[in-house]
């Protein structure tokens, strides 16, 4: 029906545990262009750079944003330990906000790392939308309702816990697409606590 999701390696648990602490622990930010303030990135979009770190989805991309170069490139360096295949797309000083801006990819094999940054730069194409829950670990049946393909259940933004970001359930198949998430987020919450932290 759906691909159950990559099998993460669990060599080296606890460095990478630990790793993945320290790359958490750098604070992330995006930007309000209304009022032209920074305001810390929320834990889901983070989180997205960790889940592709334990192969619990292919790729993730997100624009974000430091108080400065070198905290960005210290972030990067740490990204990097947990996440072997990353590339920046742009990166940029914003002295309107006093801060340093980079658009940063990553997947857990060079194709993937490609499809996204296919994705970012072609965001308009016909698949766009279904490659890209491909992309983000979403199984096909839940891209299918989403879609329309299928009938849901649900079409809201996501909870934290049960996928970061828009998406729908099927009636069909609901109850297998949330233990799909459930048992991501098991796996998440294992490697990466401090993001379920209140």
């Amino acid at each position: 029906m759906f691909d159950k999701g990559l099998t993460f390696q669990e060599n080296n648990a606890e460095d990478i545990k630990i790793n993945i602490e320290i790359f958490l622990s750098t604070d992330v930010f995006r930007i309000n262009k209304e009022n032209q303030t920074t305001y810390p990135m929320c834990k889901g979009d983070i989180a997205e750079f960790v889940m592709a770190a334990l192969h619990l989805q292919p790729a993730a991309n997100k624009e974000v944003i430091f108080k400065d170069k070198e905290t960005f490139h210290t972030w990067l360096a740490q990204l990097k330990l947990i996440s072997e295949h990353t590339e920046i797309l742009a990166e940029k000083e914003l002295p309107e906000y006093s801060s340093y801006a980079a658009y940063v990819i990553t997947g857990i094999t060079k194709d993937s790392l490609k499809k996204m940054k296919s994705m970012v730069f072609n965001k308009m194409s016909e698949n766009y939308e279904r490659e890209y829950g491909k992309l983000m670990g979403f199984p096909d049946t839940a891209i299918e309702a989403y879609l329309g393909e299928r009938e849901k259940v649900s079409a809201t933004e996501g909870s934290f816990e049960e996928g970061f970001g828009h998406f729908a359930y099927s009636k069909e198949f609901e109850d297998i697409e949330r233990k799909y998430f459930n048992d991501r987020n098991k796996k998440l919450e294992e490697y990466a606590p401090s993001l379920f932290s209140k």
